[in-house]
């Protein structure tokens, strides 16, 4: 999975969802109301939207599930009064006091350098990144680890830890 939507070789939606970890609950439907078959899917009961969509099909459909590596898996099914009510994308909700980084963000001035000078922007571009706070308790009380996701023709991936401060500015180290 590891956050895209791919048919097996190749990426189809990249970023669509968060990384899965233990205890999380994942969730597909197939909505056959009108139009195309539309399979959307849920991480945590948010939904994460339309995966994929198929032509019209009246034919019983079957889930499969591909892992690798250990796995507890449970198919419960829910009483048709639980099933999803959304079927658009839901954006995550961040909690910028306790967390400050987390979330979407546009790149609207880069510095560089110790000194810090500005590097341009071409004013008709923007550029979105994406960071996540990875779900591990700092080794010590001071630094927290993320992930940083920026998408331009590629995908560009990394992990930083703030490390304090220098002058009114958080320190990251990327690693």
């Amino acid at each position: 999975y590891n956050c895209n939507i791919t048919n097996g070789s190749a990426g189809l939606i990249l970023g669509f969802g968060s990384p899965i970890k233990s205890g999380d609950t994942i969730g597909v439907y197939l909505h056959r109301e009108s139009g195309p078959c539309r399979v959307i899917f849920y991480h945590n009961h948010r939904c994460l939207g339309d995966g994929f969509s198929l032509a019209v099909i009246n034919d019983v459909l079957y889930p499969c599930l591909h892992l690798s590596g250990k796995a507890t898996v449970k198919f419960p099914m829910p009483a048709r009064d639980n099933f999803p009510t959304i079927f658009q994308r839901e954006e995550v909700v961040h909690d910028h006091v306790n967390d400050p980084y987390s979330g979407k963000w546009v790149i609207e001035q880069a510095l560089k350098g110790p000194d810090p000078h500005e590097l341009f922007l071409p004013s008709n571009s923007k550029f979105i990144f994406t960071i996540a706070k990875i779900d591990k308790t700092p080794s010590n009380g001071n630094m927290q680890q993320y992930q940083l996701h920026i998408k331009i023709c590629n995908s560009f991936r990394t992990s930083f830890r703030t490390e304090g401060k220098i002058d009114s500015r958080d320190k990251i180290e990327a690693f």
